[in-house]
């Protein structure tokens, strides 16, 4: 730090990190200067971190048969199970917290009430008993979502996503993506083209190349022959995407950024979680916010997902869906 302030000029004044480095308090607290730990998920699961003493003195190891009990010790966690938070918990299933990334959630949640602010990802309104809790315990500010503080100023739609959906009826479009860093297992992939093809609704899937060639060879040539059917791409301008008036639905990992950008456009969800906070966002989607609904059984069945399709795209759920997030943009807006 010595050598940059050198080289610059310029007094260093704060520490501005990823709330996961702890240890940059502790740097802080060496200079003298104030911690500015920014998280960049759900407050929700930030609060399971936080309280991951409580969790584990109430609950010790998660035995199995116990996913579906409450977790009753967390303000505003009262209808989430400890199913929702195994991955956002550490030493939640093991005796004791062992491995790199458990040590430093644990780590960072003891350091955080020492942080001049706590920078959060998300708007107030959206969990205020939760909100409120950790406010009483650290500074917290919400500062999201980020989604409509840093609006993209230049549309990039290289496959032509857009013009592609000026095409079809209104709120008719399943949107499809998984982000990038996990995608489900191949088989999945199959029974998601399936349902696809026997729904009926067109889709805008968003994939790589690698996933891509687990999609059935039929499913792949029935795209190239009917332009109505759906579009497969690499990649989507999502926010833009889901802006759209004909995206009606959006199947997704439940990651938080893209959680928040269905939010910002009014966008129902049809949830497949895979890792770290993704369960915890689907369980507040499904039963808090109101406003999606998780796969049948936690995975894509043929079934399962025909389910949900009709569910969110042609039922009077879906319609109700549609008017939860809609009061949740109207409260990310104000």
């Amino acid at each position: 730090m010595e050598e940059a302030e050198e080289e610059v000029g310029v007094k260093i004044s704060c520490v501005i990190s990823d709330a996961f480095l702890w240890f940059c308090c502790e740097i802080a607290e060496e200079k003298g200067l104030s911690w500015f730990p920014i998280w960049t998920a759900n407050v929700v699961s930030l609060s399971a971190a936080f309280y991951t003493d409580v969790l584990r003195t109430k609950f010790g190891v998660l035995k199995q048969g116990r996913g579906d009990e409450l977790v009753d010790c967390v303000p505003g966690f009262s209808n989430v199970r400890l199913r929702d938070i195994v991955d956002c918990v550490p030493g939640l299933v093991t005796e004791s917290i062992n491995s790199i990334f458990d040590q430093m959630v644990y780590k960072m949640g003891l350091m955080l009430p020492k942080a001049k602010a706590v920078v959060v990802n998300t708007f107030e309104k959206l969990s205020p008993t939760i909100t409120n809790d950790l406010k009483s315990k650290m500074r917290l500010l919400c500062v999201g979502p980020f989604p409509l503080m840093f609006p993209s100023e230049v549309v990039f739609d290289k496959y032509d996503c857009l013009p592609w959906l000026d095409k079809q009826k209104e709120k008719s479009v399943v949107y499809i993506s998984f982000g990038t860093v996990m995608a489900p297992p191949p088989h999945e992939f199959v029974a998601l083209a399936e349902a696809l093809e026997c729904a009926g609704f067109p889709f805008l899937w968003s994939i790589n190349d690698s996933n891509k060639g687990h999609l059935p060879s039929w499913f792949i040539d029935r795209v190239k022959e009917d332009e109505a059917f759906g579009k497969i791409v690499q990649w989507a301008p999502q926010m833009k995407v889901l802006g759209h008036p004909s995206v009606g639905g959006f199947v997704t990992h439940c990651g938080w950024n893209s959680v928040l950008e269905s939010i910002v456009n009014g966008v129902p969800l049809i949830c497949r979680p895979m890792l770290g906070d993704q369960r915890l966002n689907q369980r507040f989607i499904e039963c808090i916010y109101e406003f999606g609904v998780g796969v049948e059984g936690g995975v894509f069945t043929k079934g399962g997902m025909i389910k949900a399709l009709h569910r969110v795209l042609s039922s009077n759920e879906g319609k109700e869906m549609r008017k939860s997030v809609d009061v949740l943009r109207e409260l990310a807006e104000e």
